[in-house]
C-alpha cells in the first residue's frame, strides 16, 4: 500500500488546493494481489472527488484499516455532502447530486470506481450528510493466487 498511499496522499490534485491528505492506518500491512494501475486510479478518483466537494474545508483523510480478511480504506471529507436519496443513484452512470450543478465532473468517476474495485472481489459503498461531508468506504479481500501447480480443470 506505500507506493500508491503516499502519491494519492501528496500529490497536487486540484490545481490550487494545497491540503495534504492526512493518512491513518491501523492493522499488520499484507502483500496484496491486485492491479496497481487500476487501484491507484480508483483510489486517486475517490481522493480527488474528497479535495473537490469540500473546498475551504479541513483537508480530507485516508485512512487504511488491515485485517486477516482484507483492507478497509475509507476516504472522509468535510465538505458539501450528497443529499438524501441520492446516494445510491452516484453510481449510476452519468448521474450528479443535485447539489453540484456548479462543479465540474461528469457522473463517471464513481460508476469507474465500483468496476475496478469489483473487479478485486471488493465493495464500495457511502455514506454521507448534506453538509457535513461524506465517507466512501472501498473493501477489498486478499486474493490468494492460484498455484501454478494446481491440476488443470477441465471440461468434458
Amino acid at each position: 500500500y506505500g507506493d500508491w498511499s503516499s502519491d494519492v496522499c501528496s500529490s497536487d490534485l486540484i490545481s490550487g488546493d494545497d491540503r495534504e491528505i492526512i493518512l491513518k492506518t491501523d492493522g499488520t500491512p499484507r502483500p496484496f494481489i491486485g492491479d496497481p494501475t487500476l487501484l491507484s486510479h480508483a483510489i486517486t478518483n475517490v481522493v480527488n472527488n474528497a479535495l473537490k466537494y469540500s473546498k475551504d474545508c479541513p483537508a480530507p483523510e485516508l485512512s487504511l484499516h488491515f485485517d486477516e480478511e482484507g483492507v478497509v480504506l475509507a476516504v472522509r471529507d468535510f465538505g458539501i455532502g450528497i443529499p438524501e436519496g441520492e446516494k445510491e443513484k452516484l453510481f449510476d452512470t452519468f448521474y450528479r447530486a443535485t447539489n453540484v450543478t456548479n462543479i465540474q465532473g461528469t457522473g463517471m468517476g464513481l460508476v469507474i470506481v465500483k468496476q475496478f474495485i469489483e473487479m478485486h472481489r471488493g465493495t464500495v459503498r457511502l455514506d454521507s450528510e448534506e453538509g457535513k461531508g461524506t465517507v466512501v468506504i472501498i473493501n477489498l479481500p486478499y486474493i490468494t493466487p492460484v498455484s501454478m501447480d494446481a491440476p488443470e480443470v477441465t471440461k468434458n
